[in-house]
């Protein structure tokens, strides 16, 4: 299966085209698939046709292709990792505990936006603690709109916003975990180990299932290899020798990667029946296996994403990891035009992954002057401005 990981000890400076791809890649499979999320195959074909929904659909009262908790949640992972980064000299994410408490932070800044919990308030006013960081995320009113959030998240972090060092009462291998996983591995592109390790911290915080664990992290490190410039199917043996050195080669991600590089050698099956195979996308293995087979099969962004969504299950998760996927793989300039035209929040997606970008950039080159040189250091952060 190849090497373990890649880590090198000058990081090569990331590819912005790879990053915006993710995210607003990421962000369009969302919006694709949110409108026929909880439809039935038969009822998406009812709809869209009997090829079911090819684009994304325009909310008359907004004039935009809305995007869902999973886009959301992926905003409060970028922000949670820039939180990690800020006060860094070399820009390196820290590690158990200090990672997982500051995502923790980020995530529960979500949980303010979906409930309103007026106890949540005065944490949430405190949390302005990046600086010279040019975003504001009070100040997204879309961010507050609940877009169909997760059970597990939305009880899981409660728990934490009681008592952060709670031992989960859930037992759940949702979803909810490695649909927002990707912007680790973007982040940790060169080092496809340490984001895997990254993301299923970040997915324990709110799920308790070592399937949504290593889920998540298989979907960080699969990023995290694209981004450096492998195939999809090569990352995705990469990571399948992750699963493999930990003695997790027979539990259910490596299994369900397993069969869905099976699934792309049987010609005899067809995409619809091979996502049946995988389940419907409501667990975490399911919903990488559908999204990374989709990956390979397509020869685009847009097949891809098209792929992912038509089907009877979790469609917006499905699309929302497939678009992280393949545009990694294919890059901003390799997504839809007309589609990111009418993206809910574009702009500012896209403001916050030119941050992240710069971020990674600054570790990249082993910036350490900002403490002897603070206005060369604040001029850097101002090229990340709109």
């Amino acid at each position: 299966m190849g090497d373990i990981h890649i880590r090198h000890a000058i990081p090569q400076i990331p590819s912005l085209d790879r990053y915006l791809g993710c995210v607003l890649g990421g962000a369009l499979g969302d919006a694709l698939g949110y409108p026929v999320k909880f439809d039935s195959w038969e009822q998406i074909q009812s709809r869209y046709g009997e090829s079911g929904i090819r684009s994304p659909q325009i909310d008359p009262a907004c004039g935009r292709a809305l995007i869902s908790d999973d886009t959301q949640m992926s905003i409060f992972t970028i922000d949670g990792i820039l939180h990690n980064v800020a006060g860094s000299m070399d820009w390196e994410l820290r590690g158990s505990p200090g990672f997982s408490r500051l995502m923790m932070l980020s995530y529960l800044k979500w949980l303010y936006t979906q409930t309103n919990d007026e106890r949540l308030e005065p944490r949430y006013e405190s949390w302005e603690v990046i600086r010279p960081l040019n975003y504001d995320l009070d100040a997204v009113e879309e961010l507050f709109n609940c877009r169909a959030p997760g059970n597990t998240c939305l009880a899981g972090l409660r728990e934490r916003a009681a008592n952060e060092h709670a031992n989960l009462t859930n037992n759940s291998k949702g979803c909810g975990g490695v649909m927002r996983s990707a912007p680790i591995g973007l982040y940790m592109h060169h080092d496809n180990y340490g984001a895997y390790r990254y993301a299923k911290e970040a997915a324990g915080i709110t799920h308790r299932h070592t399937t949504s664990d290593q889920s998540s992290g298989a979907l960080a490190s699969i990023v995290s290899l694209i981004t450096h410039g492998k195939s999809v199917r090569q990352a995705v043996r990469q990571t399948l020798a992750i699963l493999s050195k930990e003695n997790l080669i027979n539990e259910e991600t490596a299994s369900a990667l397993t069969w869905t590089l099976k699934f792309t050698d049987n010609k005899q099956m067809t995409v619809h029946q091979a996502i049946h195979e995988l389940g419907d996308g409501w667990n975490a293995e399911e919903a990488l296996a559908i999204a990374v087979y989709c990956a390979l099969e397509a020869k685009n962004f847009a097949e891809g994403v098209i792929y992912a969504v038509n089907h009877g299950g979790d469609s917006d998760s499905t699309g929302a990891i497939c678009g992280n996927i393949l545009g990694t793989l294919y890059g901003y300039k390799a997504l839809p035009q007309s589609w990111l035209a009418a993206l809910e929040l574009r702009d500012f997606i896209e403001h916050l992954t030119r941050i992240l970008h710069k971020a990674a950039s600054i570790r990249a080159i082993r910036f350490a002057g900002q403490r002897e040189d603070p206005v060369k250091f604040a001029d850097i952060w101002a090229e990340a401005a709109l």
